[in-house]
């Protein structure tokens, strides 16, 4: 398992403090001797930061997971098209499963040039196993700017996909 820094530090960790307070102020109230409210405030401090950090930590792994195998199949189209025309823009679509077992396609486009922009339409054309279309998408007015990333359709489907082809329509 990989560790990313915003699992243990992150403006949700805000929650810890706002915990540990209402212990530390509880304390006082209370009037416990201050040896018993400083080390019973650390204890909230480490319960709470581990309480939260675990929830926090699985949901920002997933993210980051998610981001990297977006970015990743992004260059593998990119290197795949090399020397093609409009080789510096680039679809790639992703199934994500959730925990309910329903199947998310979501398509992402990059432009990979790092001065021209594209405005223009985006056909997507999702394949299953024996090369026909399941599902047949146009995109008109997309807009990216030079070295841009987007996602532009989230939808839920039962079919699963093999392949995806698409083609770029400049205005």
């Amino acid at each position: 398992m990989e560790f990313y820094p915003e699992m243990f530090l992150s403006k949700w960790h805000l929650i810890v403090i706002f915990f540990t307070v209402i212990a530390f102020v509880s304390l006082l109230i209370g009037k416990y001797p201050k040896k018993v409210v400083v080390k019973s405030t650390f204890l909230a401090f480490i319960v709470f930061y581990i309480m939260a950090t675990i929830p926090i930590a699985a949901i920002t792994y997933d993210s980051e997971k998610r981001e990297e195998y977006i970015t990743a199949g992004l260059n593998d189209v990119y290197e795949h098209n090399k020397g093609l025309d409009n080789d510096h823009l680039v679809v790639f679509v992703g199934g994500f499963e959730d925990d309910d077992g329903d199947l998310t396609v979501k398509v992402f486009i990059k432009n990979f040039h790092q001065e021209k922009s594209f405005d223009g339409i985006v056909r997507v054309a999702i394949l299953d196993e024996n090369r026909e279309v399941i599902t047949e998408e146009t995109y008109t007015d997309v807009s990216l700017k030079a070295g841009e990333q987007k996602e532009i359709d989230p939808y839920l489907t039962d079919d699963s996909f093999e392949q995806f082809q698409y083609i770029f329509e400049q205005k």
